[in-house]
């Protein structure tokens, strides 16, 4: 701008806007002052009411309510909504519980409140804290404690599970008898019964020890160190912290470590250690049917003890009189058999004694038998068959009686914590009597009270995870386990042995064309392989879903294993949606798609594969656990199909390898041949060498010629 310019006059137009600005500028400092002015006035409304004095009338007590008068006030408003059980009229008259008062009162000294008692209500309230909240005790049956609420309705109501109201008294178990101890042994005027004080803490302490138990990597069991010592297996530490378990809470428990984890072991090892403590030990195994089998060759291995097998819906005389004569140290029976129901005819007699007539009732004739022998030790094996509590199972389990009794099952909890109340009766009837009041008070379908429900389990169930209890496992951990073939099986079991040993009667490995003669002896043991393979189609079914449902902290995913696609494709049929199989039949382009889903697909829980096919080249570290339907001619075939999962030089996770074998057939020779090749499993895991080519063909066949000369 030149200096000139400012002589030149204004024009209206910017004249006018130069009073504009001016305006507004003015109006914008009003604005200001006024926003300042009603801040500060606010500012001081607000410390004039906090700072004002205010006065409370506490005008009566009433049925444990004392009624208070008081102006609206914001801050004793907040006070007044956030005690509990607080009741207004609308006529500002407040009552508040007498057990919340000293808290009220608490909460008045953080405001300048003047309190005014008016017709000796001060003391009347000062009397009633003084006197016994409530009054607890034992009942003389010893196992409930009795609470008499002589002030305040539900205050201990809604602090303890499992508690009942009878009457004018709340009455829980002994067995809860811990709770009291965490929420009321703090509590001042409560008259205390010195045997439940005592009951308290003998309880506490023993919660205590067995969380320490529960934790503990390694325990010694001196007193059957030696004969362990002298097993043909190595006992793993954790599974000695197991029994101890079991010791301290008198062997009523639930095993529920995951599978593969040696249950079967630790049960044999409580029988063994009640043994050295009573001098005896009569134990009953409850397995299912397939598992019979298992029991007897581990008992046997283990012990040098040969079980008397139970068998038949109705107990024969023979069985009864080798029950009772010669009393054996392990007794199996299956839940089929012990569960099934006959007619018994029951005689209806007039009062002089003359019969009219006969009346069916249904029994369980294996029960009343196995009660009155009295064993010292009952375990259920896959303890979850008793899970449906009107089920013939079920009923016939809670109707078994002893002193000690373990559940060892891999999947305590199926689907709902109902599931659990069939064990939890047998184990502590006192504590969880009715089925009813169980799912009432940690749900059916959907758990509720979940906190208390593991509180009140944790007297009564030990369970590792292989996560838990990894260093003490071998990086991949073989599990073998037996099946016995059904009639049909043995049946085509029987005929394919007999056409195998006529060619092998002929057979002469000195003449010439013997290699030709072995070829067809090698068919013929497929055949009889194949047989075994399809007659556990539906045991390696129900054992795949089991591994994937225990798998809680890896994927789920289960690989499966075998050398024939019949084999394959059934068992995929018996797993539905979440199963595809992995074979031969489909090209090349097609195995890529399928491998692929498998990996990316979390709904997909199993790959059913012939080792040819997927043994080698696939990285299938996503799996934990590698099942194997029947048994090939080399070790090295089963560890190509066990290191698709182990993946030892990307992801060198541990895995489980589950063999399932059927009992008195070949595949018993395959596995201690293959076992036997096996070696050291570490050798494996280090890269060292084994016998990676060895075929078991011909000490197979050598065995087999060895038997026929028999």
């Amino acid at each position: 701008m030149k200096f000139s310019d400012l002589a030149k006059p204004k024009s209206p137009t910017e004249s006018l806007q130069e009073k504009e600005l001016a305006l507004e500028l003015q109006i914008k400092q009003l604005q200001e002052q006024a926003l300042a002015l009603s801040k500060q006035l606010s500012d001081t409304k607000a410390e004039r009411k906090k700072i004002e004095p205010f006065t409370v009338t506490v005008d009566s007590l009433s049925n444990n309510r004392i009624l208070l008068l008081a102006d609206k006030h914001d801050k004793l408003l907040e006070l007044f909504r956030r005690t509990p059980g607080r009741y207004y009229d609308g006529l500002n008259r407040n009552y508040i519980p007498l057990e919340q008062w000293t808290t009220f009162v608490k909460g008045l000294a953080q405001l300048q409140v003047k309190l005014e008692y008016t017709n000796g209500v001060g003391e009347a309230i000062a009397n009633e804290l003084n006197k016994a909240r409530a009054k607890i005790y034992l009942h003389e049956n010893k196992k409930l404690i009795l609470i008499e609420i002589l002030r305040g309705e539900d205050w201990l109501a809604r602090q303890l599970q499992g508690i009942k109201k009878s009457g004018n008294h709340y009455q829980i178990n002994v067995g809860e008898a811990w709770q009291l101890g965490e929420k009321l042994l703090k509590e001042s005027n409560i008259d205390w019964d010195e045997a439940v004080k005592s009951l308290i803490i003998s309880t506490a302490e023993k919660r205590e020890a067995l969380d320490k138990i529960a934790t503990l990597e390694d325990i010694e069991l001196p007193d059957i160190a030696e004969e362990l010592d002298k097993w043909p297996i190595k006992v793993r530490p954790f599974q000695r912290v197991g029994v101890k378990f079991g010791e301290l809470v008198d062997y009523r428990f639930i095993l529920g470590d995951q599978m593969g984890l040696g249950k079967t072991i630790q049960a044999i090892m409580c029988s063994m250690r009640l043994k050295k403590e009573l001098g005896k030990c009569r134990t009953l195994v409850i397995p299912p049917a397939g598992l019979k089998v298992n029991w007897t060759r581990e008992i046997n291995r283990l012990t040098g003890q040969s079980p008397l097998v139970l068998y038949g819906e109705n107990p024969s005389k023979f069985l009864i009189s080798e029950l009772l004569a010669f009393k054996h140290e392990y007794t199996i029976i299956n839940y089929d058999i012990l569960s099934t129901k006959v007619k018994h005819s029951v005689p209806i007699t007039t009062a002089s004694g003359q019969t009219l007539q006969t009346q069916a009732q249904w029994i369980f004739p294996w029960i009343e038998i196995l009660n009155a022998l009295q064993f010292d030790l009952i375990v259920f094996d896959e303890a979850h068959y008793t899970k449906n509590v009107g089920s013939n199972r079920s009923l016939a389990a809670r109707m078994l009686k002893a002193k000690r009794v373990i559940f060892m099952t891999g999947t305590p909890v199926m689907n709902r914590p109902s599931e659990l109340w069939p064990m939890l009766t047998v184990i502590d009837p006192d504590r969880f009597p009715s089925y009813e009041n169980f799912i009432w008070t940690y749900g059916d379908k959907y758990p509720t009270n979940v906190k208390m429900l593991r509180d009140s389990l944790k007297n009564i169930l030990i369970r590792r995870r292989k996560k838990d209890v990894m260093k003490d496992l071998p990086p991949i951990n073989r599990v073998y386990e037996w099946h016995e073939l059904s009639a049909e099986g043995q049946e085509l079991y029987k005929k394919a042995k007999q056409g195998l040993y006529i060619q092998l009667a002929a057979w002469n490995p000195a003449m010439p064309g013997s290699e030709q003669a072995i070829t067809n002896l090698l068919t013929e043991i497929m055949r009889l392989k194949q047989i075994c393979a399809m007659d556990k189609v539906e045991a390696i079914a129900d054992s795949a879903l089991e591994l994937s449902d225990s798998d809680s902290e890896g994927t789920g995913k289960v690989l499966i294993f075998s050398q024939f696609v019949p084999v394959v494709n059934e068992i995929t049929k018996r797993l539905g949606h979440e199963a595809i199989a992995y074979t031969g039949e489909y090209d090349k382009d097609e195995r890529v798609r399928i491998y692929d889903k498998f990996l990316a697909d979390k709904t997909l829980k199993f790959l059913v594969a012939t080792w040819q096919t997927a043994g080698e080249g696939l990285n299938l570290q996503c799996a934990n656990n590698v099942v194997f339907a029947d048994l090939f001619w080399t070790p090295a075939n089963h560890q190509q199909c066990e290191e698709r999962a182990y993946g030892r030089l990307a992801d060198p996770h541990p895995i489980n390898s589950y063999y399932l074998v059927c009992a008195d057939t070949i595949e018993t020779w395959i596995q201690e041949l293959l076992a036997a090749k096996l070696q050291v499993i570490e050798q494996t895991v280090e890269g060292l060498d084994v016998d990676r080519s060895a075929s078991i063909a011909n000490d197979l066949l050598k065995r087999l010629k060895r038997e026929l000369s028999l």
